[in-house]
C-alpha cells in the first residue's frame, strides 16, 4: 500500500509539473493541446480510451438489418486457457459471424451487443472505402491524383506531387512521430487538436515519397481532409450517407471531430461489434450489400492487396507484403487475411474462404509483433477456428 501511495504521488507530481510545463509552451500554437491531454492523465486516462465521446453522429439505417443467428449459436465453449488471455488483455467483445449469421458472441467488463467502443484506427479502412466511392462517383479521378488538387498548401515545399496512393499506402515521406504514450508526439497533438487541418497542412517532408512504409495516422488524416473537399460536404456526412446508412447499421454511431468540424480520420469511430462488422462484411462482398454495388470491386481488391512495390525500410531490401490501402493484411499459415486494426487490440479479420469475419474489441493488446501484426491477434485468429467450420 505505501509503494502505491508513493507511485501515485509521484504520478501527481508529474502531471502538476507538466501541466505547468504547458502554461509555459501554451504561447506556441503546436502545444496549445497538452492541457487537455495532462487533464486525461490526471483523472487517470491513459492518453486514449474506448468510451472516448466528442462526436458527429452517423445516423442508423432507416431499413436496419438484424443478424441472423446461426443453427449452432454460442454453442462453443471458450477453454480456461481462452478465458484467461481474454481476461488479461481486458476484451468486451468477441463476435465470429459464418454465413451472413452469427455463430458465436460474447462480451466482458459490463459490456453488451449494443455498447459503442472506440474503433481507433480500425477508422482508417473506413476512410479508404469512402475514397473508394468517391473515386466512383468521379469526385476524385484516382489514386494517383495529387493531394494539392484539394489542399493547396502542398502545392509548395516539396509536396506537389504527392498522391492518394502515396497516403493510402503509409509511403508519402511527410515527417510524422506515431508515439502513443509520448504527449509531444503529433499523434497524441492529432487526438486532441482543436485545428486538424493547420496541424496536418504544415506537415515537412522527411523522406522520398512511395520508396518507405512507415505507419502514420498522418497519412490518414490528410485522406480525410483532401476527401472532405473532394466531395464538399462534411466527412461524417458523407459516409453516414454513402456507407452507414446502406450496411444497415441497427445503432447510431459516432466520429470524433476537432472544434472546426474536421473529422478525425485517423480514428475515433464509435460503434458496437455487430455494427463494426458490416463494415467488414461490406469488405467480404467486394464492396457490395444486397444488390447496391457501395464500394467499386476493383478498388476493394487493390486496398486489400499489399503494398510491395515498397520497401519495409530504409535499411532493408524487404518489400511491403502487409498493407495495402489503409487496411492491414495478417499472414496466417502462407495466406493474407485483410484486417481492420485499432491501438488497442481492436482488430476485425476476413476470412474468405470461410465466409466469415471475426470481431474483437477491447481495451489492451500486447506490445509482441509477429509478422508486422500483434501477436494476440493471432491468438482470437485460432479461437474463432474452432468456432468455424
Amino acid at each position: 500500500m505505501k509503494k502505491l501511495k508513493k507511485i501515485s504521488f509521484y504520478f501527481l507530481i508529474s502531471c502538476v509539473v507538466l501541466l505547468i510545463f504547458s502554461y509555459v509552451l501554451i504561447g506556441f500554437t503546436q502545444y496549445q493541446y497538452l492541457q487537455t491531454a495532462i487533464l486525461y492523465a490526471y483523472r487517470g486516462s491513459s492518453i486514449a480510451s474506448i468510451n472516448d465521446a466528442d462526436k458527429e453522429i452517423l445516423q442508423k439505417s432507416s431499413s436496419a438489418e438484424k443478424w441472423k443467428l446461426d443453427e449452432k449459436y454460442n454453442q462453443h465453449k471458450l477453454s480456461e486457457d481462452d478465458l484467461k488471455y481474454i481476461d488479461k488483455y481486458k476484451t468486451v467483445a468477441f463476435l465470429v459471424i459464418q454465413n451472413d449469421k452469427i455463430k458465436f458472441e460474447k462480451y466482458w467488463d459490463n459490456y453488451n451487443e449494443n455498447s459503442l467502443s472506440n474503433s481507433f484506427s480500425m477508422a482508417k479502412s473506413v476512410i479508404s472505402l469512402a475514397i473508394g466511392i468517391a473515386i466512383s462517383e468521379g469526385k476524385i479521378k484516382n489514386v494517383a491524383q495529387k493531394i494539392s488538387d484539394f489542399l493547396p498548401e502542398f502545392k509548395k515545399n516539396g509536396k506537389e506531387n504527392l498522391t492518394f496512393k502515396d497516403f493510402l499506402t503509409m509511403s508519402s515521406g511527410l515527417q510524422w512521430s506515431e508515439e502513443y504514450k509520448n504527449p509531444l508526439s503529433d499523434v497524441v497533438r492529432a487526438y486532441f487538436e482543436k485545428d486538424l487541418y493547420a496541424q496536418l497542412t504544415n506537415l515537412p517532408i522527411a523522406a522520398p515519397a512511395g520508396k518507405v512504409f512507415k505507419y502514420s495516422s498522418g497519412d490518414t488524416e490528410i485522406l480525410g481532409l483532401a476527401l472532405q473537399k473532394a466531395v464538399k460536404m462534411p466527412l461524417t456526412q458523407y459516409i453516414n450517407q454513402k456507407i452507414w446508412k446502406k450496411i444497415g447499421a441497427e445503432r447510431d454511431a459516432y466520429w470524433f471531430v476537432d472544434k472546426k468540424g474536421n473529422q478525425k480520420s485517423f480514428c475515433c469511430l464509435h460503434s458496437n461489434a455487430k455494427d463494426f462488422a458490416r463494415l467488414a462484411k461490406l469488405v467480404l462482398q467486394n464492396g457490395k450489400w444486397n444488390d447496391e454495388q457501395i464500394v467499386p470491386e476493383s478498388y476493394i481488391k487493390e486496398a486489400i492487396s499489399p503494398a510491395d512495390y515498397l520497401n519495409v525500410s530504409a535499411e532493408k531490401d524487404e518489400k511491403v507484403k502487409h498493407y495495402g490501402y489503409q487496411f492491414w493484411l495478417l499472414k496466417y499459415k502462407n495466406t493474407y487475411y485483410p484486417c481492420f486494426r485499432g491501438v488497442l487490440g481492436q482488430f476485425m479479420i476476413i476470412i474468405p474462404e470461410k465466409n466469415a469475419i471475426v470481431v474483437r474489441l477491447g481495451h489492451k493488446r500486447t506490445d509482441e509483433m509477429v509478422n508486422y501484426m500483434p501477436k494476440d491477434i493471432y491468438v482470437y485468429l485460432e479461437m474463432a477456428t474452432k468456432i468455424l467450420d
